[in-house]
């Protein structure tokens, strides 16, 4: 791939066909052939969707490279990387985050310590605009960045990494901190008449920003290490105050990284998936289906909740372990999943025996039990490579199901 038929096939005016283009050929490895008056000329353009697909595309070309040239290119669009002096520049959030997953890429595997802390500094800080779901967007990417920098070093020795992890765990909403000095600081007013204040309430983080990042950031940091000390800071809630206290999406999160931790120890069989499962969830569930047992409705909601989260969480690390393997018993374990959830939403098929808990749709919302039965369906087309009759019989449901819910 030449410069020249990059060149001649952009477009007079800008449009997300070609930003589409450049993140392909930058996934391939093309755009090394671009030189820095290119990458001004696009840029300078000031279109939103070219900028994210060059700046990804080239991340992605230079992975881990630290490449001089390109990482200017990148921290320059970062708010935070500006000297204090610097005139403020109106960035939209999605070019923003852009910007931080592509500086994960470019610095993937390097625990480049300066970038490091950065990154960290950026998962606790509001993005431009008050929008929320930009905020949650714009700390997620920064956790990725953050995990894809330090990918599977997270045991190295460096001096700030321990403390580097407290604050991630400060960040999760960990109540237990290992150094003092991993607390977040309470951020100066200039900080926060630029827009980039630390995103606490009072002395506390907003752990519902926050936290996904972080999980992240150390489900990749620490990704196959086997670390038991994380893992056992990374709970999962075991009473029933915790399950009230932990956000049902963010118990999937932590059970992914667990996972992803804990990689040796992914086996494709239902005692393996259970046991991800807490005792108190387990007792939970079987007080439902017990007419003697009178179980609080919140409570019920709580145990219903976690559960499915739980199972999810536990199909898609399986997914993640035997990606491309095809192996038989990954395929077989994720299919009989994948059909459970969907007979729960709406029933399409027998299942064999009598072993799944039933009559959740009563406890969780439809699209929780969607959401989970997509990342199900997701996992087992990972693992199955091509195994594309399968993957398609679940699609046809899905379509189905949805232009059923759209018809009403």
């Amino acid at each position: 791939m030449s410069r020249t038929w990059i060149k001649y096939n952009k477009p007079k005016e800008p449009n997300v066909i070609h930003a589409g283009l450049l993140l392909a050929l930058g996934l391939h490895g093309f755009l090394r052939v671009l030189i820095i008056t290119d990458l001004y000329q696009y840029f300078s353009e000031e279109h939103e969707s070219t900028t994210v697909g060059l700046m990804l595309g080239l991340a992605a070309s230079y992975r881990g490279t630290m490449q001089p040239a390109i990482s200017k290119s990148l921290f320059v669009h970062i708010p935070a990387r500006h000297p204090s002096s610097y005139t403020d520049l109106e960035l939209p959030t999605l070019i923003q985050s852009a910007a931080l997953m592509s500086v994960g890429l470019l610095f993937e595997g390097t625990a480049h310590p300066q970038t490091m802390q950065l990154l960290l500094d950026e998962i606790g800080r509001r993005s431009g605009g008050d929008n929320v779901l930009e905020r949650e967007g714009y700390a997620v990417s920064a956790g990725f960045s953050l995990g894809l920098v330090a990918l599977g070093r997270g045991d190295d020795a460096l001096g700030f990494m321990d403390t580097l992890v407290d604050r991630l765990f400060h960040y999760i909403g960990g109540k237990e901190i290992h150094n003092e000095r991993s607390l977040p600081p309470i951020p100066s007013m200039d900080e926060h008449n630029r827009g980039a204040g630390q995103m606490m309430d009072g002395t506390k983080v907003n752990i519902d920003v926050t936290a996904p990042g972080a999980i992240i950031a150390l489900a990749l940091m620490f990704m196959k290490s086997e670390s038991e000390m994380i893992v056992s800071r990374l709970t999962i809630p075991q009473t029933n105050f915790e399950l009230q206290y932990v956000r049902p999406d963010f118990i999937l999160l932590r059970v992914i990284a667990r996972n992803l931790i804990m990689w040796s120890r992914i086996h494709p069989t239902k005692d393996w998936i259970e046991s991800q499962i807490p005792d108190v969830v387990k007792n939970g569930l079987k007080g439902l289906r017990d007419d003697s047992i009178d179980i609080d409705e919140m409570d019920a909601e709580a145990y219903v909740q976690a559960y499915v989260n739980m199972v999810a969480g536990a199909c898609l690390s399986l997914g993640l372990r035997f990606a491309g393997s095809k192996d038989g018993n990954a395929q077989e374990l994720l299919y009989e999943y994948a059909v459970y959830f969907l007979n729960e939403i709406k029933p399409v098929s027998a299942l064999r025996g009598n072993t799944f808990p039933r009559g959740l749709s009563q406890y969780v919302d439809r699209g929780t039990l969607e959401i989970c039965l997509h990342l199900i369906v997701l996992s087992l087309s990972v693992v199955n490579k091509v195994g594309y009759l399968i993957f398609f019989f679940f699609l046809s449901k899905i379509w189905a199901m949805s232009k059923a819910q759209e018809s009403q």
